[in-house]
């Protein structure tokens, strides 16, 4: 059996992947500006994130998928915490130094990864991880177990601070370009929506992720 296969979605993968390294390279001599330095590093997340995914999406035994699926969760825990970090700075709400946060925040993302790569010793991440149907390469269909529904809650509640931030700087006329503003807020609502439908069952294919 080959190892590794190119399904249709693996392509807009491979772009998103492509895309947000793009954007951290072209973001990089900004990252002085507010917000800057946690810019460039979600756009980093993003990739690992979508790389991972990507790897994931090609290969063919059920094993290598869920291996590579373990990683995912670098990108899935430091996204929210860092578009967080990057909404404070940039509507200039954050007094502190740009800069990783205070450690707390990342307590969650790092246990996140600990269960993703534990996950066979107690289920808590993902209970039970089937394939999709009987063809070779079919993408899983995770079962989520309590873990997974902590971190989703913590990583909601750090997207919706950050975005009403962002929002509330757009409504207050403070010194931040309107329409990047904007566009920035319309991005993160499209990429959370996708995820709300995978969670609620609602995505276009049934336990296919469209978040990343």
């Amino acid at each position: 059996m080959d190892a590794w296969h190119f399904p249709p979605y693996a392509y807009a993968l491979m772009l998103a992947t492509l895309l947000a390294c793009g954007v951290a390279a072209v973001a990089w001599p900004r990252r002085s500006a507010p917000g800057g330095t946690a810019f460039v590093l979600m756009m980093v997340a993003t990739a690992t994130w979508v790389l991972f995914r990507l790897l994931e999406a090609i290969a063919v035994e059920p094993s290598a998928k869920i291996y590579w699926a373990r990683f995912e969760y670098l990108g899935i825990g430091a996204v929210p915490v860092l578009w967080y970090l990057f909404t404070r700075q940039y509507a200039r709400r954050d007094r502190t130094r740009p800069g990783l946060g205070p450690a707390w925040l990342w307590i969650v993302p790092a246990a996140a990864l600990v269960l993703a790569i534990s996950n066979e010793q107690h289920g808590w991440l993902w209970g039970e991880i089937k394939p999709a149907s009987e063809q070779a390469g079919a993408h899983l269909i995770y079962a989520h177990g309590p873990g997974f529904w902590v971190i989703a809650l913590y990583n909601y509640l750090l997207v919706l601070v950050g975005t009403v931030t962002l929002l509330g700087a757009i409504l207050s006329g403070k010194k931040v370009d309107r329409r990047q503003a904007i566009s920035l807020l319309a991005g993160a609502m499209v990429t959370w929506i996708a995820n709300m439908a995978y969670l609620s069952g609602f995505a276009p294919v049934p336990g296919l992720d469209p978040t990343p």
